[in-house]
């Protein structure tokens, strides 16, 4: 009915003598199909009379053409603006003007078709700057070479944010013969981070590994050498007791005794990269360790150097050994120092409380499982030349150094004191443009520590000579020193070389031993073995235990059985006596 009324009304205009373009319409057939034509018809004079002539043509197939053409790219238009990617045409790659991208670009990079369709050179805009020259290049190639290809990049949204995008290239050629380039640009920004997050895993599991192992190395060699170091101290000692300070050989006494002590220390800091320092953990504030610390800034870092100090004044205490946190300051404030070199320039050290998440632990260097919460952060940062990503990567190394010398275990030894006291630590550097060195220890729970007071005075003890002291130690020489330093203070003194032979000359007639010295370390039977046998043999009988390795770790291998008391190795022969005296008296 529709199109009876519009041909009619279509007629009346014709017989008018008005001009119409041809109409398409739609007729039923005889047999009831209902077809598409095209009718032309115009006013015409056929023998002196006035009439109409029309012409229709079916167009039916082409109509379903066309339709199905249609269809077709609504299609295409509907799975490209829905496919997860950008989808885009670059018609001229020398220009890289993109000619068509899909609705995804508003989603990945923020921009409107209002943007978009102002600015066609917006891709090549919003490449990252360290990137785009590469970039291009890469494109070119393809398009000239008619190649497919994979790029990965990096693009900045339109708020600011950096993405990560995978791009497939293909060149195809359309119907007039024109080369053009078209691909999907797909976002892996979060698989790049989730990358990100995984080889960063596994670098801490790396690095944990080898610290592990280079702590167990270095805690070994600690160890031995301090029983070298116990050797060559207590043989000093007993040297300079039976030499006049007039001597020729006194000052050479000295020296000796002066470079023992300096592989001594050295030892220590291998122990404290280890983790296996000698700790007495209190309540302390960082504050104060750092204040009495000043002097000695003032007069050991270089004039060029100027200190600045911001301490937080309500500062938590931590629970820390005093000894270890002046190491670790001093290491820190040293290596900043060579770090400025022959400049001048600043180092600034800073203490405040501050709120941990999950986030931020993870970002640090030490791989703890330390829950978020309030930590207090110690900060060290210098304008000195900073560091590449390859020295970085190996500071905490032992012994490794660039351009300076004598670097030793400063800041491997910083690590192993803040791994051993339960903190973590993040680095900020910079070529040419500083470090920061920032130290987080979780809180002290203790109250703070009662003033110290002094010690009563000792009763005495009976005479040495009425003390029978057995010395157990796998090596030889302590033996020997041992006997030596303690035979001339008047001691009988009895020597075994494991708690197997030890507990063998007890028992055969060890009524009279009234103290034990018992290394820690020996074959067969070491020290808590020991300690454990003599306390099921003769409850009364004293044992100090000795060791290269902290007094907390020793008592902490004994379990239920304490020892009388602990002699730290190295030690001189006044160490000894003092030692076994107290236990005695005790």
């Amino acid at each position: 009915a529709p199109d009876r009324q519009r041909e009619s009304d279509r007629l009346e205009r014709i017989e008018a003598g008005a001009y119409l373009p041809p109409l398409e319409h739609r007729l039923i057939r005889m047999d009831n199909q209902t077809i598409e034509v095209e009718s032309s018809i115009r006013s015409i004079v056929f023998q002196g009379k006035k009439g109409l002539q029309a012409v229709m043509r079916d167009i039916t197939e082409r109509k379903a053409a066309q339709q199905a053409l249609l269809d077709s790219q609504q299609r295409y238009s509907a799975l490209v603006h829905s496919i997860e990617g950008i989808v885009w045409e670059m018609d001229n790659p020398e220009n890289f003007e993109l000619s068509f991208v899909s609705d995804q670009w508003e989603r990945v990079l923020g921009d409107g078709p209002e943007i978009w369709d102002k600015n066609p050179d917006l891709w090549r805009q919003r490449l990252h700057p360290e990137e785009r020259d590469g970039v291009l290049q890469e494109f070119v190639q393809h398009f000239r070479n008619e190649t497919q290809g994979e790029i990965t990049y990096r693009m900045i949204r339109a708020d600011g944010q950096i993405v990560w995008l995978r791009d497939l290239i293909s060149v195809v050629t359309d119907a007039k013969g024109f080369k053009k380039l078209v691909g999907v640009k797909i976002d892996i920004t979060t698989q790049k981070i989730m990358e990100e997050e995984q080889q960063r895993l596994q670098d801490r599991i790396r690095q944990s590994q080898k610290l592990e192992s280079l702590g167990v190395l270095a805690g070994g060699i600690a160890h031995d050498f301090n029983n070298i170091l116990t050797g060559i101290l207590g043989h000093t000692g007993m040297a300079q007791l039976n030499t006049e300070n007039v001597s020729p050989a006194w000052g050479s006494l000295q020296s000796i005794e002066k470079a023992a002590n300096r592989a001594a220390d050295l030892c220590q800091q291998m122990l404290a990269y280890s983790g296996r320092g000698q700790f007495v953990i209190k309540p302390l504030c960082i504050n104060d360790i750092i204040r009495d610390m000043d002097g000695l800034f003032q007069s050991t870092l270089p004039k060029k150097v100027t200190l600045g100090y911001n301490f937080d004044p309500d500062l938590p205490l931590i629970d820390a050994d005093a000894a270890q946190m002046t190491q670790l300051v001093l290491n820190l404030m040293t290596n900043a120092a060579e770090a400025i070199g022959e400049k001048t320039g600043r180092v600034d050290i800073s203490t405040r409380l501050t709120f941990c998440d999950c986030q931020a632990i993870k970002n640090t260097i030490i791989d703890h499982q330390l829950p978020p919460g309030e930590y207090v952060c110690l900060t060290v940062a210098d304008e000195g030349c900073g560091m590449s990503k390859e020295t970085l990567a190996r500071i905490f190394d032992p012994f490794f150094t660039t351009k300076f010398t004598g670097r030793g275990l400063g800041l491997a030894a910083v690590l192993g004191i803040v791994r051993s006291h339960g903190g973590t630590m993040t680095i900020e550097t910079e070529e040419n443009r500083g470090t920061v060195f920032q130290l987080y220890f979780p809180p002290s729970t203790q109250p703070a520590p009662a003033p110290a007071t002094a010690p009563a005075e000792g009763k005495g003890i009976m005479s040495n000579h009425a003390n029978t002291i057995l010395v157990v130690d796998d090596e030889e020489t302590i033996r020997q020193l041992c006997g030596s330093i303690l035979e001339r203070e008047g001691f009988t003194v009895l020597q075994a070389e494991d708690g197997i032979e030890a507990m063998t000359l007890l028992k055969e007639g060890g009524q009279e031993v009234s103290l034990v010295l018992v290394d820690m370390t020996m074959p067969r039977m070491d020290g808590p073995e020991t300690l454990s046998a003599i306390r099921n043999w003769n409850p009364a009988v004293k044992v100090l235990l000795t060791s290269g390795y902290s007094e907390e770790e020793a008592i902490n291998n004994c379990r239920e059985n304490l020892p009388d008391g602990f002699i730290k190795k190295p030690f001189y022969p006044r160490d000894l006596v003092k030692g076994i005296k107290e236990a005695l008296e005790g």
